[in-house]
């Protein structure tokens, strides 16, 4: 009766329930570690079901969204509100029973008030409640693991009686007994005490005083197991990480068993010619193992280069160690070579003895343009490019032929805006794009009026599409201007006042910067100069989400002008569309909650040097919108 039951609403938290679930059954064991009841066989009561589960588990988990209290069944009932909710079922039955009931909180979902729940979970809320985030699962879900480490440690619950009081409900159903019953089963009672106290007294008066003993074996056993010093031991020897591209991040984790007796400090000790590369963010181990039980460590592999990475990891207390390898190895992230062209024969192969069938008709490619890159320069512009099919690529006007139609990078004089027609040809047709270029502007003097100063300030609010959506009030303010780079600070001003980093970012190279308090925002000084006029960009920075949710790509690029109205006033904006993307990484039963689509639409305004409005669009792997929020100034300074 040491088992972990989970529960969860899929409409909330089935991604963070198959995620917990993989991380609590790596660490305790599969057969510790209890999902739901969905294999409840047709005709089944799904009440004794769900008893029979609870019944082998001390450890009752309530994963709580941001929706568990409100959902509501196609009726408009709340769930909650019927009996026969399986939640509120499986948390009832925890609560009233001898099993610890652990509140987990998603993603800053507030605890519920007691007058919002059934008279039968109104117990919950005065249960300690855990926090899981997916930004910091590793940290959080390791704090819970933590938890459910210290309460199976404590003294097991004792069994549940069977029904009817005793410890196995009779074969047939018992009758009362007679008076003369009773009285010769109280005679037989009292003649087998006293026989048991003459054999006793006959074998102490027999045995000789110094030989008296209570060093019996099963007592010398038991002081043996509270008394031995701890014994540790892994069945891993080794963790291997495999490939990782250099600069990203990979997690792997060690479990370590105790098999003597309690122990008391860990010493945990990485060391080897490399590591530095890796580090233990979260372990359980530090606060001791006790007999019989595991500890898990979180170890992390962080390249900075190419190369073959190895390192120990070593967890020691008391007289006993244990150890374990850690190897990696890092590779760098280069393009294919292009296909090269197959040699011609040197001697002409040998006609067939028959004539070979004529070949099927094939239909020839156009040429088409993948992809044209514009980059600003004094007296002109950089044009790089992308083909298919093309024999030929040629610039209008100015009658421009490319070196390599397929791939490659022109300058182009230009004196001032110029709208450039880029056309690529073969044999089979041609196709042209029309892109408007316009040359650098002179290098910004010393006081431009288009630069940020130290001291200009931006104050935004936030909203979202849902009730519980965080609504901020945040202010950025300008420390320091060095060249292109713009040193910024964000404090979060509503609802509760606190600091909220800094940054530092380009105002000519675009990057999605990752806000405590704000979130993801893109380039936000492309209006303090002319990085807009670039149009379009590919490849720039994308912070990853969480230790899990990462290789992201973005692309941007600038889809016209319009006038907006937000709380600081009417503004002329540039608008950009911003998209960054990534595959699928996580199971099915993630693919409501794993992120792997961003939208953000951005209008920068030359006069307040800084974007105006922002919103931004958050889609799951299965289509599903996460998050739908805007931003927007409600007032600035700026000299």
């Amino acid at each position: 009766m040491d088992g972990i039951f989970i529960s969860y609403r899929r409409d909330d938290s089935a991604g963070y329930a198959g995620r917990l679930y993989d991380r609590l059954a790596a660490h305790f064991g599969v057969d510790r570690v209890f999902m739901d009841v969905e294999g409840i066989e047709p005709g089944t009561d799904f009440i004794v079901a769900i008893e029979k589960a609870l019944r082998s588990c001390r450890v009752l988990i309530v994963l709580i969204g941001d929706e568990w209290l409100d959902i509501r069944d196609v009726r408009g009932r709340r769930r909650l509100d019927d009996p026969n909710d399986f939640i509120r079922i499986e948390t009832g039955t925890a609560l009233g029973r001898d099993i610890r009931v652990v509140p987990v909180l998603l993603d800053g979902t507030p605890m519920p008030d007691a007058d919002a729940l059934p008279d039968d979970l109104k117990s919950l809320v005065r249960r300690h409640a855990v926090e899981l985030t997916h930004k910091q699962w590793e940290a959080t879900s390791g704090e819970l693991i933590a938890t459910l480490e210290k309460i199976l440690q404590q003294n097991p619950a004792p069994v549940e009686p069977a029904p009817g009081g005793g410890n196995q409900a009779p074969s047939t159903p018992a009758t009362a007994p007679s008076k003369a019953s009773r009285g010769a089963k109280r005679w037989l009672a009292f003649a087998a005490l006293a026989i048991a106290l003459v054999l006793a007294l006959a074998y102490w008066v027999a045995k000789p005083i110094n030989s008296v003993s209570v060093d019996t074996d099963s007592s010398r056993l038991a002081v043996e197991r509270t008394t031995s010093s701890p014994r540790l031991s892994s069945p891993q020897t080794q963790l291997d990480f495999g490939k990782v591209p250099a600069s990203e991040t990979k997690h792997l984790e060690w479990l370590v068993h105790n098999e003597g007796g309690t122990s008391g400090n860990v010493e945990i000790v990485l060391d080897g010619p490399d590591a530095s590369v890796f580090s233990t963010p979260v372990d359980t181990c530090s606060a001791g193992i006790r007999e019989d039980s595991q500890c898990s460590i979180s170890v992390r592999y962080q390249p900075v280069a190419s190369g073959a990475h190895s390192a120990r990891l070593t967890v020691r207390t008391q007289g006993s160690s244990t150890a374990v390898a850690l190897v990696g190895l890092a590779t760098d992230t280069v393009a294919s070579p292009p296909p090269t062209a197959p040699r011609a024969p040197s001697t002409p192969p040998e006609p067939p003895a028959t004539p070979a069938a004529p070949p099927a008709a094939t239909v020839k490619p156009k040429p088409s343009i993948e992809d044209i890159k514009l980059v600003a320069r004094d007296g002109g512009v950089t044009l790089c490019h992308e083909t298919r099919h093309a024999t030929e690529l040629r610039i209008t006007p100015g009658n421009i032929v490319a070196n390599d139609p397929a791939r490659g990078c022109i300058e182009i004089p230009l004196s001032t805006t110029t709208t450039l027609t880029v056309t690529a040809s073969n044999a089979h047709g041609q196709t042209s794009k029309r892109i408007t270029a316009s040359p650098a502007a002179p290098a910004a003097a010393a006081g431009d009026s288009r630069l940020p100063s130290p001291g200009d300030r931006w104050v935004y609010q936030t909203r979202g599409k849902w009730a519980n959506s965080p609504k901020r009030t945040v202010s950025v303010t300008v420390d320091k201007v060095e060249d292109t780079l713009i040193y910024e600070s964000m404090a979060l001003k509503i609802p509760n006042a606190r600091p909220g980093g800094n940054k530092r970012s380009s105002r000519t190279r675009p990057a999605i910067i990752d806000w405590t308090w704000l979130g993801w925002e893109f380039a936000p000084w492309l209006a303090a100069g002319d990085a807009l006029e670039t149009a379009r960009w590919r490849g720039f920075p994308v912070p990853d989400v969480g230790a899990h949710w990462t290789n992201w790509r973005g692309e941007a690029e600038v889809v016209g002008r319009e006038t907006v109205t937000v709380p600081a006033g009417r503004f002329d904006t540039i608008k950009v569309k911003v998209l960054a993307q990534r595959r699928q990484s996580g199971s099915q039963i993630e693919a409501d909650v794993e992120p792997t689509q961003t939208k953000l639409t951005v209008w920068y305004s030359p006069k307040t040097k800084r974007y105006v409005k922002m919103e931004r669009i958050i889609d799951a792997a299965s289509g599903t919108e996460i998050e739908r929020d805007q931003i927007e100034l409600i007032e600035y300074r700026t000299q």
